[in-house]
């Protein structure tokens, strides 16, 4: 197995629903391309995420919230990597 692999972090097991989230919502995301060919991502909805826990059962304003504004945080670090990453192009 290579390094990087070897040396990953692993995901708690608490935080697996968050990640489930994000990548379920992170693939629905709109997206649009730029004059210069690279393509912008839109960030993840407030109401993509509400209507998700929904569907989960997640019902508490508390806990819905809770989910908005860890999965908001992971999104937006997602989009400052993604921006970075076509600036270094």
């Amino acid at each position: 197995m290579p390094p990087a692999l070897q040396s990953r972090p692993s995901l708690d097991e608490s935080n697996y629903l968050y990640y489930e989230i994000f990548t379920t919502l992170s693939e629905a995301r709109g997206k649009f391309s730029l004059p210069t060919g690279q393509v912008h991502l839109n960030p993840i909805q407030f109401s993509e995420v509400i209507l998700y826990c929904s569907e989960l059962g997640i019902i508490t304003e508390d806990d819905r919230f809770t989910y908005w504004r860890v999965i908001h945080a992971v999104d937006m670090a997602y989009l400052d990597d993604h921006t970075t990453r076509l600036k270094a192009k």
